[in-house]
Parts: structure tokens; C-alpha cells; sequence
């Protein structure tokens, strides 16, 4: 099927009556992208970036804390009003059972005929290939194209997740598209996506904030006039890094001489 070993899912991780009682509740908050601001930053350069990636197997965004890797996904799809499914991972994604539960149900809003039921089927470590069979199956009956996103994937590090989540992306349909986010490099085989051309990268150098758009945001989101010499003074204090941006601009509204803060104040 893939060079992925599906096999890695051991007996440990199938399902049996003791963690049939352990599928709790979903937690929904984990399965709808986050809110953004009406008065953000449109970055139309990185919305393009995105864009040239929809005939790609996967969009990578990656790049340290406070880049604004999320507001740029959450914009993107608020822009476009591309049909989507969202997970917000965190450390209990990393058991399989737990992980595919969450991919089933977030799968079912763009893809009905998906049901989080599909788990009573595994048996053992072969039917996960079946399980992954199935949920492709499922997907290649869409007619309209839609955007699976996995936020915060530096979390996962289960090798039988990451192998699971592998082979999807290795076999995706060309009407899903999966972007990931991430503060670290997925381990996933990405050189092999490189190869194939089937992977649009953004990073920490296109995250940054430009000259023109750390001016935007300063009038536009914390009402703050600037200099245009003190603007390209931020720009090179704060290397474009957003958060440095954002800490440095809240430090300025309670500063009575902005001008003096910036040549001053702000790290060289």
C-alpha cells in the first residue's frame, strides 16, 4: 500500500470492551478552527502560497511559537469559504484509538457516509489497513473538494499514528487536502513528498511579518500611528517575528513617546 508499516499498531492499541468504555465524549472545541479577529492582517502573498498548494498531497506550515501560523490557516479559510474539517491535536491524540476517533468525526462533517462507528470494525493490526482502505474509499466518492487541517501537529510522536496518518496522505484523494501546523517538522516522510513535488512548504522566513503589513497592523489592530523610520526600525528590531511584533506594539500604547521607545527600548 505505502512504505508506511501499519503493522506498528499493536495489540495494545485495539479495541476491545475496556477501551470501547474509554471513547468518551468528544470534545468539540477540538474539532472547529479558532476564532480570528474582523480586523486582522489580510496577507494575500501567503493566501497565494496556500492556494498553489490545493494540487498537492500536503500544505506544511511550520515555524517556532508566536509566527502566526493559525491566524494565517483561520484567514486563509475564512477568505476562500473552502468547505473544511479541523482537529486541534494535542497529547492524547497520540493514542490511535483516541486519534482515530477524532479523524472519523471530523471527517463525517465534510464526508457523511464516514462514521466514527467505523472503529468497531478493528480487530487486530491489519485491519487498520482495511480501516484506512475504507476511509479512502469514502473520500473518493466526493465531488467537492475540502481542506482537512491538523493544528498543533509537533504534539504527535506515536510512530503508529504518524504511520496511519502517513499512508493518508500518501493515498489522499485529489479532493481532500491536508494542512498541517506545526512549531516542528512533522516526522513524516517528507522528503519522499518532495521528490513527487506533492508538498507546498511555508516557513518561518514567509511568516514574518513585512515592513507594509507590521504597518497594517499597527493602525489597523492596536491603533498606533508610526513613523515610517520607526516602522522599518520594528521591522528589523523584531526580524518580522509576529509575537515580538504584538508585544512590542502593546508596551508602545502606554508609551507617551513612541519614538524614543522604539530607538530605545527595543533590543538592537
Amino acid at each position: 500500500m505505502s512504505p508506511v508499516d501499519l503493522s506498528l499498531m499493536q495489540e495494545t492499541d485495539q479495541i476491545n470492551p475496556s477501551n470501547q468504555e474509554q471513547r468518551e465524549t468528544i470534545l468539540s472545541t477540538k474539532l472547529f478552527a479558532p476564532s480570528i479577529r474582523p480586523d486582522h492582517v489580510s496577507r494575500p502573498r501567503l493566501i497565494a502560497q496556500i492556494n498553489t498548494g490545493l494540487d498537492k498531497a500536503l500544505i506544511l506550515i511550520s515555524a517556532p511559537a508566536g509566527y502566526g501560523k493559525t491566524t494565517l490557516v483561520c484567514s486563509w479559510l475564512h477568505e476562500t469559504n473552502t468547505p473544511n474539517t479541523w482537529i486541534s491535536l494535542d497529547e492524547g491524540d497520540n493514542d490511535p484509538i483516541h486519534f482515530l476517533q477524532y479523524l472519523l468525526t471530523a471527517l463525517q462533517k465534510v464526508v457523511p457516509t464516514i462514521q466514527a462507528e467505523m472503529l468497531s470494525t478493528l480487530r487486530g493490526p491489519t485491519s487498520y489497513v482495511s480501516l484506512l482502505s475504507t476511509i479512502i474509499d469514502e473520500i473518493s466518492k466526493c465531488t467537492a473538494p475540502f481542506v482537512l487541517v491538523l493544528d498543533d501537529f509537533q504534539v504527535l510522536h506515536a510512530q503508529p499514528v504518524l504511520d496511519f496518518l502517513a499512508s493518508l496522505i500518501e493515498h489522499a484523494p485529489s479532493k481532500m487536502h491536508v494542512i498541517l501546523i506545526s512549531r516542528t517538522d512533522p516526522l513524516l516522510p517528507l522528503s519522499h513528498l518532495r521528490v513527487r513535488n506533492a508538498i507546498v512548504e511555508i516557513r518561518a522566513d514567509q511568516l514574518r511579518f513585512t515592513r507594509d503589513e507590521i504597518g497594517t497592523f499597527l493602525s489597523k489592530v492596536m491603533t498606533l500611528e508610526l513613523s515610517s523610520a520607526d516602522i522599518t526600525a520594528l521591522q528589523v528590531r523584531t526580524e518580522g517575528w509576529i509575537a515580538g511584533v504584538q508585544l512590542a506594539a502593546l508596551s508602545m500604547q502606554s508609551c507617551e513617546d513612541i519614538h524614543a521607545f522604539v530607538t530605545a527600548c527595543l533590543p538592537s
